[in-house]
């Protein structure tokens, strides 16, 4: 019973993380192009970023914006004002 409840909890959790914000992009394409920073869309697509993953990462407590810097980092987003840009997009602020 309690392993049930656990797993509850746990899929409860992960639906928050990766319930969509009013307002919010659908696509990372759409994110981007609203952010102005269309010249790394062909960076997400090579590396197949998905929207709902990057989403679940910035509203990550233990860890996840962390782990998002360092993937942007890792696909070519130098620009430290530009991940600032894309992990407030995707918090949906």
């Amino acid at each position: 019973m309690e392993r049930a409840i656990k797993e509850q909890l746990a899929k409860e959790r992960l639906d928050k993380l990766s319930a969509p914000v009013a307002g919010a992009p659908s696509s990372v394409n759409e994110m981007l192009g609203s952010l102005g920073l269309e010249k790394y869309q062909a960076a997400f697509d090579e590396e197949g970023m998905e929207l709902p993953v990057l989403v679940q990462l910035a509203r990550a407590e233990d860890g996840g914006k962390e782990a998002l810097d360092e993937a942007l980092k890792e696909i070519g987003v130098k620009s430290v004002g530009h991940r600032l840009k894309i992990f407030a997009a995707l918090q949906g602020k």
